[in-house]
């Protein structure tokens, strides 16, 4: 094994197939390592290959000291300084915030310069990383023994509050105050003078405490002074003391004290919690001393310190309302914080955007001249403030509702969920599971069940067939439970969450299991065509289950289906084997009406039925009821809604029963005798309307305006045959 870098040579034989070379036993440089094997003979091969290594045991980082700290004037331009790494072409340094890079230089020679005087920088720790580059190897980059030393940024206003010189209590440096500023550890016969901040909307100054002449202090032999005269501190922020000759100020050479600001202001909030699907405002006052205060600032923060809004008090000491409808739009379950505050020097500030926090005047976007963050700390704080208030935003619970509250067990079924919020609108992208009564959960895909999003809000729950799937489920479990959750900005957090009770049973001898309208609730249909007219039907879909898993009723032959109630004519019916159901095509002719439909099945010997509502649909009569043909009719149809208000502007359109071209007449409403008055429409049909053909009905169709669409209505007159045919037999 050779290792070698020009000047040292190192030369070892082996029998093993590796070799632990020592390092730290040789001087800092670039080595090739090569080898050559050796056969019983002594005949060899050598590697074509060289790997190279560089050997850095001096390289690390020199300057600044590991958990050195800076602040203020001091903190303008770290020098960073390291040790030479052998064969090292240039060097990067790179400053780290966390884990985001804030600071990248590359350089000759091993010293660097961080200046962190700009909105990048704020209070904390740093890590420092400087690496050693030489493209032409590989590795091409080294890093430096002790790469990663900490260094703190103190801010003035932040995490710091005065300088060590300052023999003041941080406790007295507050808005309002009168204190007496003394030094101490100063050096000894140098001059020294106060200047308060003077917070402009382009530029930072500093204005004179005390006039020329006034005092500026000397340090004495101990290295102490005492201003002679005390000082109200009515701005809050920096203030320093820089040191004062030849009647200027050396603004470059300064200690410095933060003012805080004071506290006198109550915030009261009207409701201090609500539940996520709340809807209305919230309204923040501020006073003082029981006083409302005009023109403060009250900012609502979530738990990272954003804004999320803020408003300025009027007169009253009321901020404009905070719409928690609106808010809640992008803002969802957290512990929220409001505060107020109040700018009070000249001149004011609004705090833009924002709004003021500890980090005012570091972020994108905010310059004043003369100013920097890390040197001065925040800009122009609020002279007055509150204390904050908490205001929670609590997982509320959904309106949840199952079409199918039993399910069978061992049967396919189906639930349909619908989930809104208090105000019926529908909740999407919720989660939506079962639950049993050991608290075990189901989703999506476990033991063949299936769990599907439909639209707006609206969820399917699909309940597998076959023991073997719900013993998984749970054999003796009596209490069974729909679960929505909805975490909507995925913080681990919900904002929606709730249950819904359902019941899994013995199945009966007999049951209707509903395809559609589960809800029991249907409508009356609309009517289609102008000059040829059908009257709507509603196609009801349903299948029949004896208590034995895959016996269905699907056969007219086993048994008879009845639909009664308020329908046009007898219903239609059939079994369609291609999805396995019954449709059963009816029109219902009034809201408010029902229609029932049962079924008698004979190889149970038992029967079942369901009934539906009639929700939506106008009420038409017509009279006379019947009337004999050749002869002139006036009819007369009377449109009501379902709670029996008259319907004057409602269509209405007469048709004969049959295909084919079969519009009587037609009419709209205008609150007029014959044309809607009292909801009466009225027609005359002559004899020459009339058709050839008897007994036949005409229909009597409505459409009247409801809501964005329309409701319709049926009714129906028979036209008899003529009974005065004679007959005469011979003989009697």
């Amino acid at each position: 094994v050779y290792i070698e870098n020009g000047t040292q040579t190192l030369l070892t034989n082996t029998t093993k197939l590796y070799y632990a070379w020592d390092t730290t036993a040789v001087s800092d440089g670039f080595y090739w390592i090569n080898i050559t094997a050796l056969d019983s003979g002594n005949w060899s091969n050598t590697s074509t290959a060289k790997r190279s290594v560089i050997v850095a045991n001096t390289f690390h980082i020199a300057a600044p000291a590991d958990g050195s700290w800076y602040t203020g004037c001091n903190a303008t331009n770290i020098t960073i300084t390291w040790s030479a790494a052998a064969n090292a072409t240039n060097y990067t340094v790179v400053v780290k915030y966390g884990n985001t890079g804030v600071f990248t230089t590359t350089v000759n020679g091993t010293t660097a310069y961080w200046e962190p005087d700009n909105y990048n920088y704020g209070d904390g720790n740093y890590s420092i990383y400087v690496y050693a580059n030489n493209n032409t190897l590989t590795p091409s980059t080294i890093n430096a023994s002790n790469n990663g030393i900490t260094v703190t940024i103190k801010v003035p206003g932040v995490s710091i509050w005065k300088s060590d010189e300052i023999d003041v209590a941080t406790s007295k440096l507050v808005v309002g105050n009168s204190v007496s500023i003394k030094l101490k550890d100063m050096p000894v016969d140098t001059y020294w003078k106060i200047y308060k901040p003077v917070y402009g909307s382009s530029a930072l100054s500093w204005e004179k405490v005390f006039e020329e002449d006034e005092a500026d202090v000397e340090i004495d032999s101990n290295g102490k002074a005492t201003f002679p005269t005390y000082i109200t501190l009515d701005v809050a922020g920096l203030w320093i003391v820089a040191k004062y000759s030849g009647g200027s100020a050396n603004f470059s050479d300064f200690k410095f004290f933060w003012v805080n600001t004071s506290t006198p202001h109550t915030l009261e909030l009207d409701k201090t919690s609500i539940k996520y699907g709340y809807t209305g405002n919230i309204t923040a006052t501020v006073t003082e001393g029981g006083s409302p205060v005009e023109g403060a600032w009250v900012d609502m923060r979530d738990s990272t310190s954003a804004l999320v809004t803020r408003f300025k008090t009027g007169s009253s000491g009321t901020a404009d309302q905070f719409n928690m409808t609106e808010i809640l739009q992008s803002h969802y379950v957290d512990n929220y914080t409001f505060i107020a505050y109040k700018d009070d020097d000249s001149p004011s500030t609004n705090y833009g955007t924002t709004g003021y926090t500890t980090n005012y005047g570091n972020h994108s976007g905010f310059s004043r001249t003369n100013y920097s963050y890390i040197m001065y700390g925040p800009y122009d704080p609020p002279e007055m403030n509150s204390t904050s208030v908490t205001f929670k935003v609590e997982t509320d619970t959904p309106e949840i509702t199952l079409s199918n509250t039993t399910v069978y067990w061992s049967f396919p079924d189906i639930i349909d969920v619908n989930v809104t919020d208090h105000n019926g609108k529908g909740i999407t992208g919720a989660l939506v599971r079962i639950k049993n009564s050991d608290g075990t959960y189901f989703k999506d895909g476990d033991y063949n069940l299936s769990i599907t999003e439909v639209s707006n809000g609206n969820y399917t729950i699909e309940f597998p067939a076959e023991a073997a799937n719900w013993t998984h489920l749970g054999v003796n479990s009596t209490k069974w439970y729909v679960v929505v959750s909805y975490d909507i900005d995925s913080d681990t957090t919900e904002e929606w969450n709730g249950t819904a009770r359902f019941t899994v049973t013995k199945a009966p001898t007999i049951r209707m299991q509903l395809v559609n309208y589960v809800d029991k609730k249907i409508d009356v249909p609309a009517y289609s065509g102008t000059t040829t007219l059908s009257v709507g039907e509603v196609n009801i879909k349903f299948k029949v289950l004896s208590e034995l898993y895959g016996e269905e009723f699907n056969s007219s032959s086993n048994g008879n289906i009845t639909v009664t109630g308020d329908i046009l004519y007898p219903a239609t019916y059939y079994y369609d084997s291609s999805n396995g159901y019954w449709q059963v095509n009816v029109t219902p002719i009034k809201g408010g009406g029902s229609v029932t439909i049962e079924v008698d099945w004979d190889d149970v010997n038992d029967s079942v039925s369901e009934s539906f509502t009639v929700v939506n649909g106008t009420v038409v009569t017509v009279t006379p009821a019947e009337f004999t043909v050749d002869n002139n009719v006036t009819i007369n149809v009377t449109v009501k809604d379902k709670n029996g208000l008259a319907l004057p502007y409602a269509t209405v359109v007469l048709f004969w029963n049959q295909t084919g071209s079969n519009k009587i007449n037609e009419t709209s409403g205008d609150a007029t005798p014959g044309k809607g008055k009292d909801g009466v429409y009225t027609f005359l049909l002559t004899k020459d309307d009339q058709l050839d053909q008897a007994p036949i009905y005409i229909n009597v169709a409505v459409k009247n305006t409801h809501g964005s669409g329309y409701m319709y209505g049926y009714a129906k007159l028979k036209m008899d045959a003529k009974h005065d045919i004679q007959v005469n037999v011979t003989p009697t």
